[in-house]
């Protein structure tokens, strides 16, 4: 994310946070190119107005899930799936032929057992005396932890959900499906008002979904939801009075290897249409965290109105509420105080321990931010890789080195590290001797500090020879490549996946002088997937965009903690949990309760403070504003064609 598109994003919470839901009509966007659809894109066009979106097959072409748990006719290969799973725990099954209130009822069984019955529910047509059987909301993932079945896709690497529970170590919200032809799941609403994509390994699926809003024609004359929107029992105007003022529902088929997005707050109801396998995930960033508080506020409201019938008004104890929220809901005010605060000091870390002037007088800001698991700095270090015979600048002097010099290479205008023996030359290094009388500029590692992730200063008006990360004149594309070319003997600075780790891929910020004004991921070498850009091509205004792009699309680990995160993502980060915070300080339920630590006030005053400091330190582009894209649009978030 650029300037450009932070400030967009800032411009639309300002003016249409309250704004009602706008419907895609009959049609969802498909988008068909995962090396020319950028994150910037998906951002705009769907995170933001909160429209539903459906990939194509190529975004998942490469996960190892499509590769070995599907025979060669598509089917789902039950022989390598019981082979691979024979050791695990007992599964959760859901009867689709049963209802128990609002949803299946569920049983555990053994995995071995599982897929023995689908044998012989597919070999009797479909059909068996113990119903139609769905193994749902399976945490595969957790219980593999070593196993790699798929790439989460950048699009969807914010995952504020998901990294939170994976801090605290409770829970996570990463599910595999796998089901018969028949089997299906109930009209709902994803937790917490969240996101949610799933991607279909093999089989197909059939979505019927209402966007927010309205759900408030589907209620019976009781107020409660449909359990079925195939069922005969929701066309009787005697039970649902109000069905007939509603949409259609928006339709789709999803076929094999391809993901739904499912924005915040839609309601969908899923049947499977074939032998299906699915990966799913439910997730929430600072598009949605808004939604999710306005969720959490309803729910105790509704505690309070049902309390009041037993106990009568305001006589109800506020933990005794919390308790019921948490038991509806899995989360109350103080997890919920908690889960803001985790999420702004990983985003605090990052702002804090950088100097908004060498983002100023740098070339390029180049960050990420991405915690490996187990991890104990809340900012990744680069490091150099064995065996490399160029060198990569480090964030982390190596042990026994004295001295680190960046020196340019006669052939690119790319800098490399090098560590000359002997060396006096005065040129930057990447630690700072004690005592040291050089008046070198250093990469500012901060005494006592074993982990921070130092700035690049580079002193005003300085005539020194400092490198530069800005593209050679004569390149077609001032795209930065974040891996070295085979045979090559200049080096280009990545920004730092820790050895031998997965996860956790970091970002690099946009550059200052280039004209197209593109950040990129780093992706692991002999990995399929490349770097995507962060800038809607110009005179773009489809929603999909046009093939031209040179970038593509890196996938992260599927169990990766962090998102990786540049300068400008934090900022939003931060935009977005101060507004929540400021509501949450201000909520009278809250301030009823025992006060968390540290105080919700303090909190805010370090997010404002480094607001104000950031955002001073990210450059514009000089050409993203020339891009008829990169103008606010007079009715952003309304329906664009595909």
């Amino acid at each position: 994310m650029d300037r450009e598109t932070l400030d967009f994003s800032t411009a639309f919470f300002q003016d249409f946070e309250n704004s009602p839901e706008d419907f895609p009509g009959d049609r969802v966007d498909f988008i068909d190119k995962s090396d020319s659809f950028t994150y910037s894109q998906f951002f705009r066009d769907y995170l933001l107005p909160n429209r539903p979106c459906v990939f194509s097959a190529e975004f998942t072409k490469d996960w190892s899930s499509r590769k070995f748990w599907v025979t060669q006719d598509g089917k789902p290969n039950l022989e390598r799936l019981l082979q691979e799973f024979q050791g695990a725990a007992p599964v959760p099954v859901a009867n689709c032929d049963r209802r128990e209130y609002n949803s299946h009822p569920k049983e555990l069984l053994p995995f071995p057992e599982f897929v023995e019955y689908w044998r012989e529910f597919i070999s009797n047509g479909h059909r068996s005396s113990r119903g139609c059987l769905y193994l749902k909301d399976w945490h595969l993932s957790r219980a593999f932890p070593e196993r790699e079945f798929y790439s989460i896709p950048v699009y969807f690497s914010s995952d504020w959900l998901n990294e939170y529970w994976d801090a605290v170590g409770a829970d996570d919200f990463r599910f595999v499906y796998m089901g018969p032809k028949g089997s299906w799941t109930p009209f709902h609403a994803d937790v917490f008002r969240s996101y949610s994509w799933s991607a279909n390994v093999c089989g197909r699926k059939r979505w019927l979904l209402y966007p927010p809003g309205e759900e408030r024609f589907l209620t019976d004359i009781h107020g409660n939801l449909p359990f079925d929107l195939t069922a005969p029992e929701f066309r009787d105007p005697r039970i649902y009075p109000r069905s007939g003022r509603a949409r259609a529902p928006l339709e789709i088929i999803q076929e094999a290897g391809e993901i739904v997005f499912v924005p915040s707050g839609w309601h969908h109801q899923v049947h499977n249409l074939e032998d299906t396998i699915s990966i799913n995930h439910n997730w929430l960033n600072g598009c949605s965290v808004g939604r999710m508080w306005r969720f959490l506020r309803e729910e105790l409201g509704a505690v309070r109105r049902e309390l009041s019938r037993w106990h009568g008004p305001d006589r109800h104890d506020p933990l005794q509420c919390q308790l019921l929220l948490k038991s509806c809901t899995g989360i109350d005010f103080p997890e919920f105080y908690n889960f803001l605060r985790l999420l702004a000091e990983s985003r605090l870390a990052l702002l804090e321990n950088r100097e908004c002037s060498s983002w100023e007088n740098s070339p390029g800001s180049a960050t990420g931010l991405g915690t490996p698991q187990n991890s104990q700095s809340s900012v990744p270090a680069l490091e150099t890789p064995q065996n490399s015979q160029g060198s990569v600048p480090t964030l982390g002097t190596p042990q026994n080195s004295q001295k680190s010099v960046l020196s340019l290479n006669s052939q690119s205008s790319v800098p490399t590290l090098e560590t000359p023996q002997n060396s006096q030359e005065s040129v930057p290094m990447l630690e700072t001797p004690q005592n040291s009388q050089s008046s070198v500029p250093t990469l500012g590692i901060p005494q006592n500090s074993q982990n921070s992730v130092p700035a690049l200063e580079i002193p005003q008006n300085s005539q020194e020879s400092v490198p530069s990360l800005e593209t050679p004149q004569n390149s077609r594309g001032s795209i930065p490549t974040l891996e070295t070319p085979q045979n090559s003997q200049s080096s280009v600075p990545t920004l730092g996946i820790p050895q031998n780790s997965q996860n956790s891929v970091p970002s690099l910020e946009t550059l200052q002088n280039s004209q197209n004004s593109v950040s990129g991921l780093e992706i692991p070498q002999n990995s399929q997937s490349s770097v995507p850009t962060l800038e809607t091509p110009q005179n773009s205004r489809s929603s999909v965009p046009s093939q031209n792009s040179q970038s593509s699309v890196p996938s992260q680990h599927s169990r990766g903690s962090v998102p990786a995160l540049g300068i400008p993502d934090a900022v939003f980060d931060l935009q977005r949990l101060a507004a929540v915070l400021r509501s949450f300080i201000a909520n009278r339920e809250f301030q009823r309760l025992p006060a968390p630590s540290p105080p919700p006030p303090e909190l805010l005053r370090r997010l404002e403070k480094a607001l104000d400091t950031a955002l001073l330190g990210i450059p514009h582009s000089r050409h993203s504003r020339d891009s008829q894209d990169s103008q606010f649009p007079e009715e952003f978030g309304k329906s664009r064609p595909s």
